[in-house]
């Protein structure tokens, strides 16, 4: 997979790598194509499919505004109950290549749809905060 990886290229050394981005970028438009083909499973079934999900494009100042927003941070803090996106990486037994982790760690935020049905009327499910806070956010933009 990672050879047809379109590169990402943003130009400033950073902890991320443009084979990581590219790997981040991959896994959530495979998500999106799911989605948009109606292929992707709740628990009610598959979601319909959808006309305007667009495969995402990486936003390289994007990037570069979080870490200057968040250069002085703590790396630990505690957290609030609710309206705050958290990604989760799973402790696995053994070591994961990048890729692996990649692919694990957007695995965590698509996954709470799994639990949840989707049918109907607008669903409130804390389960589902971490998918619905980054669907907003690329809404917004």
């Amino acid at each position: 997979m990672e050879e047809m990886l379109r590169p990402v290229l943003c130009t400033w050394s950073t902890p991320i790598n443009d084979t990581a981005r590219s790997l981040f970028l991959e896994a959530h438009n495979i998500y999106r194509a799911y989605v948009t083909r109606g292929e992707a499973y709740h628990k009610g079934g598959k979601l319909n499919g959808s006309k305007n999900l667009f495969e995402m494009k990486y936003d390289c100042y994007l990037e570069l505004m979080s870490m200057t927003e968040t250069y002085d941070c703590s790396r630990s803090s505690p957290l609030p109950p609710a309206s705050f996106n958290r990604f989760t990486i799973e402790n696995e037994p053994y070591a994961l290549s990048e890729g692996e982790l990649i692919r694990t760690t957007v695995g965590s935020w698509y996954r709470p749809i799994l639990s949840v049905s989707l049918l109907g009327p607008p669903t409130f499910s804390y389960a589902l905060e971490s998918f619905a806070k980054v669907s907003e956010v690329q809404i917004q933009n």
